[in-house]
């Protein structure tokens, strides 16, 4: 951001990205006021989504005369932000990359039918449930995240104490970033990386394999929170299906 701001020839791109970003923050701003506009911060009932349970808190804190919290409307739009971030754009660019690669492989497109017509009944929605008994369209689905590497970099973390890692060094309070794309593309963990071949993850007896090396939501406490949640939207497509029969 920094250096388009000073830089001329970026100048432009700069002043779009800032106009997107306060026609964003609007948008949040005026849903979070329609929020606060409908609860009743008197009822105990159970929020119905993640604003609603912030803006109680926040709510009840500042009725203890507490206004030095982390609980601020700017917080909130700041975590719903890297919610709808996270959660909607790289599951759909995700979903993107597979039916690409269904595209330009029909071969493996047919697979994946004839192992939905095999364990899923034509008139049958796809749903949660369905997920472990096609193992094959799992490996697809893994190997789409392993082959386009969406997010080749994850957040980064910050050593606690002076640490040394082959040979390197690195002093306590270092910042580390999980450089996932170099392991997913690494031949050493995945033979023939640059070649698309779901079979990679599935085992002799046709069952799912994943290696530990496969890390496209990241290791540690800092993996994306969104994994069970992401795996399983791709696998079963939302409410119609990836694939419908």
């Amino acid at each position: 951001m920094e250096i388009w701001r000073r830089l001329p020839i970026f100048k432009q791109k700069y002043e779009k990205l800032c106009d997107d970003a306060q026609e964003m923050r609007d948008y949040f701003m005026e849903k979070i006021d329609e929020h606060k506009r409908m609860i009743n911060y008197e009822a105990n009932d159970d929020p119905v989504d993640y604003a609603e349970a912030f803006l109680k808190e926040k709510h009840k804190l500042e009725k203890e005369g507490n206004f030095d919290s982390t609980f601020t409307d700017k917080q909130l739009y700041s975590m719903l932000l890297d919610l709808w971030v996270s959660g909607q754009e790289t599951t759909s660019n995700t979903l993107t990359w597979i039916c690409l690669y269904l595209i330009n492989r029909p071969e493996i497109q047919q697979k994946i039918h004839q192992e939905l017509d095999e364990k899923i009944n034509s008139d049958k929605i796809i749903t949660i449930d369905d997920k472990n008994d096609l193992p094959y369209l799992n490996a697809v689905i893994l190997e789409s995240q392993r082959y386009c590497n969406l997010v080749p970099l994850k957040i980064f973390s910050k050593t606690t104490k002076d640490v040394k890692i082959h040979g390197y060094k690195i002093p306590k309070g270092t910042g580390i970033v999980n450089q996932i794309g170099s392991v997913l593309e690494d031949e050493r963990y995945f033979k023939n990386p640059e070649e698309f071949l779901p079979e990679r993850f599935l085992d002799k007896n046709g069952k799912i394999f994943i290696p530990i090396e496969f890390i496209p939501f990241g290791i540690g406490k800092r993996s994306c929170l969104a994994k069970p949640g992401g795996d399983v939207y791709e696998a079963v497509g939302g409410e119609g299906g990836l694939l419908p029969t």
